[in-house]
Parts: C-alpha cells; structure tokens; sequence
C-alpha cells in the first residue's frame, strides 16, 4: 500500500508493475503536526497513565489530525481537540447509575452489535437510556439510545467552546461553533438531527419475487443455474436445475399455498405499518447559555412520534460533531 500524499485515496502496488487507486468521499488519510501523511485510525485506545493523571480522560482516539478523549466520569465527558481550538461536551445532570463502558468492535451479543469500537454512557438519562460515541474521519458519532418508551423527549448536554460562540440555525436543525474573533469562520458543527426506531422494512416486491423463482423452471434444462439471481445463488442451491426438470416443481399445493400466506402476512403488516414512518427528523436543539463559555444543548425529539403504537423500540437519535 503506498501512503501518497492525497487524503481522499488509497493506492495500492499490483504485482504485475501496476497500480489500483481507491477514492472515498472522505479523507482518510491525515497531515500530523510535523506535515507527515498518516492513515486515520478511529478505534479507542486507552490513554496513557500520564494522561490519565493529567488530564483525567481515559480513551482517546486512534490517530487523526484532532484528538478525541473520553472519561469514565460522565459529568466530565469527552473532549474533543485541535491546534487552534477545544470542545468539551458531557451529559447533564447524568443518572446517579450512569456507567461508562468501552466497547470493541463488534463485542456485544445482547441487545446491539457495535461495528466500530465505541464509548458508551449506559443508564445516562435514566434506566433504559444510554449515550453511545463513535469516532469517525471527520469528527465524532453520537447516538442517543431509548431501549423502550422511559417518558423523556428532551436530552441536555452541557458545553464548553472555551470562547467560541454557538450559533443555532433559525429552525434548530444544527448549531455551528464560530469563532471567537470572526464569526465567519466555523470551526465546528453539530449536524442535523434524525431517529430510527428498530423496525425492519420488508421488501414485498422482493417476496413476490422469490415465490415466482421458487416455482418457474428454465427452458434449458441443460443449464446450470435457475434465473434466480446470482446474490441469492447459495440460498436457493437447493433447486438449481438438472436433467429432469419435474426436480424443481413443489410437491404439492401446500409450497404455494404457504409462501403465499407468508407473504399475505408480510403485505397485511406493511399497510399497518404504511401511516407511520419509523425514521423521522422531527428532531431539533434548543441553545441555552450557562456563562463562562458553556451552553445547555437540549436534543428534543417529537413526543408523538415516541409515543406512537407502531414505532419500535430501541430507537436511535443521531446527532454527530463535524470538524
């Protein structure tokens, strides 16, 4: 892999004397203080005893051309720096049984599957609730997690932009931080607002289409594949076509008669389901100042579409710093 100097790619020596580039629609590569080109690495380390000492944080991130750190103390939170500027963000007033845990990438067989190693505040608005961070190339993932209704539509944090001044758009939808002495230059945002409960789509289109698959036969039955397509082949490796093609017809009226019960079914949930949207962005802040550089951010989430009947519980609120 050779480490060029463009942040957006990556290039790779082939064995034949040629090279493959591969470009992202975000850096992924960065410039260290002394101008060298590194990869960024958005795992969680812990920190240094040092570090731990000094700073009272007890994560930080990979390698990126900021730092992110996270304390075990939610009050305390995580702090995120440059060269040029620092932001500290906790929850505020957290629950009294608010725990901070690290997680590895992809280490929890209970209720959710990380992907990436994370940070999270369990019990961090009550029981049922918790915080979760994620590192990302450009900034830091935040995800507000409801495991059921727990009766809270409004989440506050609390800020410190040492100096900086927040500036909430007219329809809440995101804060800029501007700086101190020239408000036209944004140092940082928080990005829009959005909520997903857990509920999982069901492609009826898809449905009909595997049943129709399941129960046609090629012309050729010289062939080795049925039309189904190639994505599927290994899941339907079991009715692939041979000599005899009477070998992939159903038994009986019952295969029919089966899949189209299940898919009636699958049809009759999605029309329950078809007045409410399971994703929404009816989600906003509220900006409070607190003196001395810190602000209340408040992440208010529709009320109606948390108490809804059909909405499915965990639900995710997303809020994410953009650096």
């Amino acid at each position: 892999m050779v480490l060029d100097d463009d942040l957006y790619t990556v290039t790779a020596d082939n064995s034949d004397g040629t090279k493959t580039a591969c470009m992202f629609g975000m850096p992924v590569k960065y410039k260290d203080v002394d101008g060298t080109t590194k990869f960024i690495d958005t795992s969680i380390q812990e920190t240094s005893i040092l570090k731990k000492v000094t700073d009272g944080y007890d994560y930080i991130n990979g390698a990126n051309e900021f730092e992110v750190e996270f304390s075990k103390n939610p009050a305390k939170g995580i702090k995120v720096s440059t060269e040029n500027y620092s932001l500290i963000m906790s929850i505020m007033n957290p629950y009294s049984e608010t725990t901070a845990i690290k997680k590895n990438k992809a280490n929890d067989t209970e209720k959710r599957v990380f992907t990436e190693d994370s940070f999270v505040y369990e019990n961090a608005f009550g029981a049922d609730t918790s915080v979760k961070y994620t590192n990302t190339n450009v900034g830091l993932k935040e995800d507000i997690i409801l495991d059921k209704n727990v009766g809270l539509n409004k989440f506050d944090f609390e800020i410190d932009t040492k100096g900086d001044i927040p500036i909430l758009s007219s329809d809440g939808a995101t804060i800029t931080i501007a700086d101190k002495s020239d408000p036209n230059i944004v140092k940082y945002s928080f990005g829009k607002l959005f909520a997903d409960d857990s509920f999982e789509k069901t492609n009826i289109d898809l449905a009909s289409q595997e049943l129709d698959s399941s129960i046609s036969t090629s012309s050729d039955c010289s062939s080795e594949k049925t039309d189904i397509d190639l994505d599927s082949q290994a899941h339907y490796s079991s009715i692939s076509a041979s000599s005899d093609c009477s070998s992939i017809q159903p038994d009986s009226d019952e295969f029919l008669q089966t899949n189209i019960a299940n898919t009636s079914a699958e049809t009759q949930k999605s029309t329950q389901d078809a007045d409410f949207d399971h994703h929404t962005e009816n989600v906003y802040y509220e900006l409070s100042s607190l003196g001395d550089s810190k602000y209340k951010v408040t992440v208010v989430v529709s009320s109606d579409y948390l108490n809804n009947s059909d909405i499915v519980y965990p639900v995710t609120i997303d809020p994410s710093v953009t650096l």
